[in-house]
């Protein structure tokens, strides 16, 4: 699994995507909530479809809302609660693989909704 990750972090496989992070909200001077701001960052990762084999069915089917996103372990510090945006479309991280020992972390990602 090693040999074909490393193949492909390479710059032909790469996507720029980014990071769409919620700072902490605070109240202001008249004590009203106002939310955290959304600070985007991008970064470089692997992108690609979930296999259909994988992809949760209970209730409905949605193959085409699922991807999994590669990054090396010290490209970005991604957090569970954190958005990624691609090509203008927004994804919720799902999951985190469990991938830490192969250098590179993989996140289950899927399509957010507009309440999202």
């Amino acid at each position: 699994m090693r040999m074909s990750m490393s193949r492909a972090f390479n710059a032909r496989m790469f996507s720029t995507v980014t990071r769409l992070e919620t700072t902490a909200g605070a109240y202001d001077d008249d004590n009203n909530w106002v939310p955290g701001a959304e600070v985007a960052s991008t970064f470089q990762g692997v992108l690609r479809a979930m296999k259909q084999e994988l992809i949760p069915t209970d209730g409905g089917v949605r193959f085409s809302d699922y991807k999994i996103l590669y990054i090396q372990t010290d490209v970005v510090d991604l957090n569970i609660t954190d958005k990624v945006s691609y090509q203008g479309v927004r994804y919720n991280l799902l999951e985190e693989l469990d991938n830490e020992s192969f250098e590179y972390r993989g996140f289950v990602l899927e399509k957010a909704t507009s309440e999202d």
